[in-house]
């Protein structure tokens, strides 16, 4: 496998390719992998250095599986793919000329020569394989960590401009030598943790029936609404309409879904069409199950022994209702605090966010550890007057009005006087 090793024996077979195909030409050269402020250190001789100064994420490779290595089915970790920056640097003899001239036999030598048959080299060879990187390998490492990827590793140059050669000079402090980049990828590094590998199934569905494919169209909610000429909001004991498409079936339900509660599911009405459903919500006497806050509504519909088809989701924020303020009216003590306790239906429960809305004041509930209908407000500094309350929890407002023959008027439960 690739493992930690990867990196060295990437570097360890680029120095050694560069030392066989130098040597035939350059008798005596040596090939380092120093970082380039000790490259020389006391040489005088004709000189490679490759430092590895820089390396990368590989982003192609971030999140994907080892071909091979991971089998359908089973559950491994990406390894983790690097792309490695290298500098190469050339060296010629105690001056370390650029270019210098022998008479005998007549040609050109110095370190551009050999920057230039190093760069050569590397451009011949364009990809590693994976079998030479692990052949160049000492035979303990071998044997104990062999290289074998299954992606070759290529070598790109890397264009870097005068600034950006600069840079990485300056943070060698050492002096500039004319150098070349380049860009060695991928090396993948594969992780060291199990991968999960799930049992055969045995059977699919009950009595290896396999998928179950449920034909015809899925039954889709577009609105939640109150029936023509009712007030607006919801709350226990009214009557809601669903409007949507193919909502009808021959087994239909309305689920109700609270994140604070199970699950409920509620019958339509049998007066119910394929473009409107109508339920009904139970009242203050029986929803012992029930909160106020926001529902999830969903329909389910379908013949029996098929899997039902499910609607998307709409919301429905279902109201607080107060049933009664004391004392009322309210007389503030010395310290001029009002403590009203507020009847309310459903209950709430703990985890909930209650507040009182008196004026343009909002006034937390004192903590109640369990579900309860009686909710205890401390209004400090209270102010006198008449006012309408409303009830917030986890959000959603009591309805302060009320429908009479002749309109709509303020609940006349909902309203509290402060006097002194």
């Amino acid at each position: 496998m690739s493992n930690a090793l990867a990196i060295a024996a990437v570097t360890n077979y680029l120095r050694i390719l560069l030392h066989n195909r130098l040597s035939d030409d350059v008798p005596g050269v040596d090939v380092s992998t120093r970082p380039p402020d000790r490259a020389r250190n006391g040489d005088t001789g004709e000189q490679v250095n490759l430092f590895l100064y820089h390396t990368a994420i590989n982003t192609a490779w971030r999140n994907r599986d080892i071909p091979w290595r991971v089998r359908p089915g089973e559950v491994g970790h990406p390894p983790l793919p690097l792309n490695l920056y290298y500098l190469l640097t050339a060296y010629s003899g105690e001056d370390e000329a650029g270019i210098s001239q022998d008479p005998n036999p007549p040609q050109l030598l110095g370190s551009y020569r050999l920057l230039g048959q190093a760069m050569g080299i590397l451009h011949d060879h364009p990809l590693l394989d994976p079998v030479q990187i692990n052949n160049a390998l000492p035979d303990a490492d071998r044997d104990a960590f062999p290289f074998d990827q299954v992606e070759k590793v290529r070598i790109s140059p890397q264009p870097l401009n005068l600034e950006e050669m600069s840079k990485i000079w300056s943070g060698f402090q050492t002096n500039y030598r004319p150098s070349a980049a380049y860009e060695v990828s991928v090396v993948l590094i594969e992780s060291q943790r199990p991968r999960r590998a799930a049992l055969p199934v045995l059977r699919r569905g009950p009595e290896d029936r396999g998928v179950e494919t449920v034909l015809g169209s899925s039954p889709i909610l577009e609105e939640i609404r109150r029936p023509a000429g009712a007030r607006y909001g919801f709350q226990l004991g009214d009557t809601v309409e669903l409007i949507g498409r193919s909502l009808v079936g021959e087994i239909v339900a309305v689920h109700l879904t609270h994140p604070l509660l199970a699950p409920l599911e509620l019958p339509p009405q049998p007066n119910s069409t394929a473009d409107r459903l109508i339920i009904d919500l139970p009242d203050n006497g029986t929803a012992v199950n029930w909160a106020a806050g926001f529902y999830s509504v969903t329909v389910s519909n379908g013949a029996t022994g098929e899997t039902a088809r499910r609607s998307n989701a709409l919301p429905l924020p279902l109201s607080p209702q107060v049933t009664d303020i004391a004392p009322n009216p309210a007389t503030p003590d010395g310290s001029g605090s009002v403590t009203l306790t507020v009847q309310c239906a459903p209950r709430v429960l703990p985890e909930q966010r209650v507040r009182l809305l008196l004026g343009e004041r909002e006034i937390p509930a004192q903590p109640h550890p369990a579900p309860t209908d009686s909710l205890i407000f401390e209004i400090a500094d209270a102010p006198l007057g008449d006012f309408v309350v409303r009830l917030r929890v986890d959000g959603v407002d009591s309805l302060p009005v009320r429908t009479t023959p002749t309109g709509l008027i303020f609940d006349p439960a909902q309203t509290v006087t402060i006097e002194a």
